[in-house]
């Protein structure tokens, strides 16, 4: 698609993120437009970044297993592995275990993928940003890069030292995640969870059966307790009817577990007759996997109405990690009270039916879910209750911001895949109205990240689906179109992000008319395109307007006034029109405050605009304690890496050299260089900047350094000469002549101190 065709949403018109400009010597102003602030990273990190799954705790049966498994990912020539085997194995537990047991092999960290999404290479990046605090160089992300080639700069740049180990759980199918088995060569270590015996020849294989009876039994008895050696025999026949499979042994464990009451022999016999039932079921269900679903019902005739209502809903998510939040935000649209959802979560735990990931994020064995499915099937508000997950993803995408932190990221990352499967799959279910925030919120997570070409793509997917269903002339095409331009502008193809900022603006005003907020955001980000080609005089007029659009139809106490009085007044100061952007800096700083708080980085972001007018005009005592609020701030709101920090920084270490403070400025602009290079990448633009100022510095300093000395070596040439004319006229042992000789060898030392030659 040209991106002539192509359209793109717009923001919540309270949000916006910061784009920085050069305005002045080598000193950052700011300007706010829909567009996210480019990724700043974390820290490099202080351990072995580990972001693999907790286990279940109870592991019995595959210590040899792991230990061929660990001698061939260090051994064998391909660096690849394979665990395989059907489902309820404990393929994905035993790559687990082996992953926290030999954790320290892997000092270049462990990253653990969910292949089953498609999705491994972008998942890669991600964790290259959040685990190791990885940012692409903005001259590469500015390019357009696939994200073939943005993986593979990851992985070329690989933060830590040593042998990586990749995980890459529940393989469906190897060409999924060819493109990124190419990329991994060594140190990189692949091990993969698979039910396909047809792997790569290539690969070694690690054949998972069932447990040994003995196994089993252990298994079963550190779940049940001492129970067990009562009904011994009886536990190995269940043992044998769950056909020594992990996951259901685990199930009938934590159901005996919680039923001190019922008998070993009561279960083994229930699910010996359910499991003869399910003969003429499913063809595809293996003979001794029938007792693993006959406990699956086992458990599920337990469940109260909450919790096996929230395990039907948990089948409609994509295979992986769930979001809790999202969840939430499903359930919120169900009659499911939240007290209730609360439990029901609890009760789903504590029977294994559900796993707990990482932070508030949750995980369904994929046998599991099958069998939730099936449930769900079979009762009539199926269609309502996929209604209520598309509305709730939906409006859980709606509320993406645009500025995302790192915080955001790690928030949403495990909500993304389940709305990029939704879209993936036939579209018809989805309402009109539904479809723009779906694909708003997934190129605005990806566009946040630098990910342009994923954005890109559902920015394009969006524009071609609601330009079919809605037609041309609606609001959603216009904010489709408006979100493309951003991403173009952000990549600094002006030329082709102008004529979609005006073909957005003019459908905006026909489809909202010409006073509304939206009509105001396109003409703000068509000047900001203008001012950063230095079209000043057509950026002026459109930043006017918006403005005026802007109070009248949101007030004058607002964020958006804010923002068209700041962006108008770096244009003036631009101009040198000092007076006027100082008047405009404090009525943004004086809005933002009331409407955002004292604590918000657009409140830091118009104290160093209002910082550096008053540097630029010599008023230094007011400019300085304004650089220091706005550094505090942003260490606060924004995390000590980040390249705000630097700007800041930066800026202060210019005042302080503007004053003749070398030695305060010095550390700031080393500070700021350093910070840059870890957030930016060490090619960026702003590197070469806090370069050149920390060689501006150095040069000054010599030469004051000179200048002195040559001050000093003029007045020694004087004293010596007057002492000489003394000597002449009183004599050596004068009092006039001793004091100016040790005048004379004050100097002298003073001299040779600074310069010995």
């Amino acid at each position: 698609m040209t991106s002539s065709d192509v359209p793109q949403p717009s923001p919540n018109p309270a949000q916006e993120a910061f784009k920085n400009v050069r305005a002045g010597r080598d000193i950052n102003a700011t300007i706010n437009q829909e567009l996210n602030y480019y990724p700043a990273p974390r820290e490099k990190p202080a351990g072995i970044p580990n972001n693999s799954p907790p286990g279940t705790g109870k592991f019995v049966g595959r210590t040899q297993a792991m230990t061929v498994l660990h001698t061939q990912l260090m051994e064998h020539s391909s660096g690849v592995a394979a665990i395989v085997g059907m489902g309820g194995l404990g393929k994905s537990e035993l790559a687990i275990q082996y992953a926290s047991r030999y954790q320290n092999s892997y000092p270049g960290g462990i990253c653990w993928l969910n292949a089953r999404t498609g999705d491994v290479l972008t998942q890669l990046i991600q964790y290259c940003q959040l685990q190791l605090g990885m940012v692409l160089p903005q001259k590469l992300a500015q390019q357009s890069l696939s994200v073939v080639e943005t993986a593979t700069w990851y992985i070329a740049h690989w933060r830590l030292d040593g042998t990586v180990l990749v995980v890459l759980d529940d393989v469906v199918t190897l060409s999924d995640c060819k493109p990124l088995l190419d990329l991994l060569k060594p140190p990189f270590r692949t091990l993969m969870t698979t039910r396909d015996q047809l792997l790569d020849a290539s690969f070694f294989k690690v054949p998972l059966e069932v447990l040994y009876p003995d196994d089993a039994l252990e298994l079963l008895t550190a779940l049940v307790g001492n129970r067990i050696q009562a009904e011994q025999t009886t536990a190995q026949t269940l043992c044998e009817t769950l056909g020594y499979l992990p996951l259901g042994i685990e199930l009938v464990g934590r159901y005996l577990s919680t039923n001190p009451f019922v008998s070993v022999t009561e279960v083994s016999q229930n699910i010996s007759l359910r499991s003869q039932q399910l003969m003429p079921q499913p063809v595809s269900m293996m003979a001794n996997q029938r007792g693993v679903w006959a406990a699956f019902e086992l458990s599920w005739n337990q469940l109260d109405e909450a919790a096996q209502q929230l395990g039907e809903l948990l089948s409609f998510f994509a295979p992986g990690d769930i979001s809790w939040e999202l969840v939430e935000q499903v359930m919120a649209l169900t009659d499911l009270e939240e007290a209730a959802l609360t439990t029901a979560q609890t009760t789903l735990y504590q029977q294994s039916l559900l796993q707990k990931a990482d932070g508030e994020t949750l995980r369904l064995h994929p046998l599991i879910q099958e069998f939730f499915t099936a449930q769900r099937q079979q009762h009539p508000h199926q269609e309502d209750w996929q209604q209520a997950y598309i509305q709730g993803l939906a409006n859980f995408a709606s509320d993406i911001p645009y500025v995302l932190v790192l915080e955001d990221i790690n928030r949403l990352t495990p909500a993304i895949p389940h709305i990029v499967a939704l879209l993936r799959h036939p579209l018809d279910l989805i309402s009109d109205e539904n479809l723009e925030p779906l694909f708003t919120g997934t190129t605005r997570f990806y566009h946040s990240q630098a990910i342009y070409t994923e954005a890109q793509h559902w920015a394009e997917q969006g524009y071609a689906v609601l330009k079919e269903r809605l037609g041309e002339e609606n609001p959603d095409i216009a904010r489709i179109l408006n979100d493309l331009a951003n991403l173009y502008s952000n990549q600094r193809c002006y030329s082709e992000a102008e004529p979609l900022y005006l073909q957005a603006l003019e459908i905006t005003k026909r489809t909202l008319d010409e006073e509304h907020p939206y009509v105001a955001r396109s003409l703000n980000n068509l000047a900001i395109l203008y001012y950063e080609q230095g079209r000043y005089s057509e950026a002026e007029s459109l930043y006017l307007q918006a403005l005026e659009i802007t109070k009248r139809t949101l007030g004058e106490e607002h964020p958006n006034v804010a923002n068209s009085l700041n962006n108008l007044a770096i244009l003036y100061y631009d101009q040198r029109h000092y007076s006027e952007a100082e008047s405009l800096y404090l009525q943004a700083l004086e809005i933002t405050k009331r409407t955002l708080g004292e604590e918000h980085p657009y409140v830091a972001n118009r104290l160093n605009n209002l910082a550096i007018l008053y540097s630029k005009q010599g008023r230094y005592s007011e400019a300085e304690p304004l650089y220091l609020q706005a550094l505090e701030i942003t260490k606060r709101t924004l995390g000590e890496e980040h390249p705000d920090v630097a700007n800041s920084l930066n800026n202060l270490a210019i005042l302080y050299y503007e004053q003749g403070r070398y030695s305060e400025a010095e550390p700031l602009y080393l500070q700021a260089l350093e910070i840059t290079k870890r957030t930016l990448g060490e090619e960026h633009p702003n590197v070469a900047n806090s370069l050149n100022n920390l060689a501006i510095l150095r040069r000054g300093k010599h030469f004051r350094r000179a200048l002195s000395i040559v001050r000093l070596g003029l007045l020694g040439l004087l004293l010596g000469i007057s002492i000489h004319i003394l000597i002449v006229f009183f004599g050596t042992l004068n009092p006039k002549v001793l004091f100016w000789l040790i005048i004379f060898l004050i100097v002298g030392v003073f001299l040779w101190k600074w310069h010995p030659r």
